[in-house]
């Protein structure tokens, strides 16, 4: 039996310790006869992640990282770090597959065959020869995004392959005059805008919306910006749905007539790239219940929202807000968008489509008993970015 590993990047928005997409690549394999592991920093509870990305993962197993001894001032941290590296190195010569998912450049795999998945490269400037070897390890590099590809290729230097996340389909019901918004409260790199958006909604009631309301959901990271969100909108029709559940989420997609983003409002694209969305999967799966995405025309989200008479993009408060009045304006307009945004959404990012892109991927990525990929690196760039590196 082959055996494959999967390598999560951490405990992510739900704190599950591993993503959506990674679980379906485990279940995918698991299917097609892998014996496949999750190599984690902790145990993972697979029944819980299972129900909540509607996956099947029996018969994956859970290998715990040996802690590798106390860390003591710089010193004593690459040490510990480098000691982690080449046990996972060590380990991974027993692969058939390794499934790492990393936004910097990782250890070097021995697995016949090794993939990178990366949302976004961190590492910007892999200057040293040992951080390209690593690289070069791998044999495949997955993007989630043609965003990320196209930064992957400038960071570097190399091609990656895009694997657009599998989303979850939800379905429609009926439409209410809701305009609704997902993403967790925070401030900093990851802030999702919900104050801004709550002023543009303020701005439109103070002209005249009426019978609207805005529905604010996501997981609270920082009372003190949700506090901030909240005095913003007192007195208008604003609810807020706090750390809301798969149930809870689904019925307001089902619900909801417009679906709004913002995060990167303001984000210099050049200077910032890691500060917007990477790709969305949250515009997404709203589009799958047919609520129409009204969304900010910056990273992945183009990839997403077509234009084609499945939603609109936009770059300042004033389109958010003519585009929404639009749609609002005209109801048949909304039902025509919301009808293509499901069809378009699904085709694209639903379970088959990213079933078949996976399958393009495994096939592509030649078995090998070396730990040398296929492909040629040029001189590294010398574009700055966002990140630093994690020791050598």
């Amino acid at each position: 039996m082959k055996k494959a590993a999967l390598v999560p990047i951490g405990w992510g928005v739900f704190g599950l310790g591993l993503g959506r997409l990674q679980a379906t690549v485990a279940e995918h394999l698991v299917q097609r006869g892998w014996e496949v592991s999750v190599f984690a920093q902790r145990p993972l509870d697979l029944e819980r992640i299972a129900q909540r990305f509607g996956v099947g993962l029996e018969g994956v197993g859970v290998r715990v990282h040996p802690a590798a001894g106390r860390r003591r001032g710089k010193l004593g941290r690459l040490a510990g770090d480098r000691i982690r590296r080449l046990a996972f190195t060590a380990r991974t010569r027993e692969l058939d597959l390794l499934w790492m998912q990393s936004p910097y450049i990782p250890p070097i795999s021995l697995a016949r065959r090794s993939i990178l998945h990366t949302d976004f490269p961190f590492d910007a400037r892999p200057r040293a020869l040992f951080w390209r070897r690593r690289l070069r390890a791998y044999h495949r590099i997955v993007a989630i995004s043609e965003f990320t590809r196209q930064w992957i290729g400038r960071y570097w230097d190399v091609d990656a392959t895009v694997l657009y996340p599998p989303i979850h389909e939800f379905s429609p019901a009926e439409k209410k005059p809701w305009i609704l918004a997902v993403g967790r409260f925070c401030r900093g790199a990851r802030d999702k805008r919900q104050l801004e958006l709550v002023r543009a909604f303020k701005a439109m009631c103070d002209e005249g919306l009426r019978d609207w309301v805005l529905h604010l959901a996501g997981i609270v990271e920082d009372r003190s910006y949700l506090a901030a969100v909240q005095a913003a909108g007192a007195g208008y029709p604003v609810e807020y749905h706090l750390d809301a559940d798969f149930a809870e989420l689904a019925r307001l997609y089902a619900h909801s007539s417009i679906f709004w983003h913002a995060a990167g409002m303001g984000i210099d694209p050049e200077l910032e790239p890691h500060r917007l969305e990477h790709f969305g999967i949250v515009t997404a799966e709203a589009m799958t219940a047919a609520c129409v995405p009204v969304v900010i025309g910056l990273g992945g989200q183009p990839e997403i929202v077509t234009g084609e008479g499945d939603g609109f993009l936009w770059h300042s408060l004033d389109e958010l807000a003519g585009r929404t009045r639009t749609l609002i304006e005209d109801p048949l307009l909304r039902q025509r968008c919301g009808r293509r945004a499901r069809e378009g959404a699904i085709a694209r990012f639903g379970r088959q489509a990213f079933v078949t892109r996976l399958e393009a991927v495994l096939a592509e990525v030649p078995a090998t008993t070396s730990n040398t990929a296929p492909g040629t690196y040029k001189s590294p760039p010398a574009t700055r970015g966002p990140g630093s590196y994690r020791g050598g």
